[in-house]
């Protein structure tokens, strides 16, 4: 059930050091192990930083 939680949390764009606090981790490692990050939300951090760079600049 963490496992699936923290996934779901990742994909849900909470940060992996928040994850690691919430889930008990001891190390970033570990909950970029079950985080399962996926195409799409690589793209949608992609996507979120292309964003950002077009209203700056």
């Amino acid at each position: 059930m963490r496992h699936t939680a923290i996934t779901h949390w990742v994909q849900a764009g909470v940060d992996l050091s928040t994850v690691k606090r919430i889930s008990g981790h001891r190390t970033l490692a570990m909950v970029e192990r079950y985080s399962h990050q996926n195409g799409e939300h690589i793209q949608a951090a992609m996507d979120k930083r292309d964003e950002r760079y077009r209203l700056t600049g």
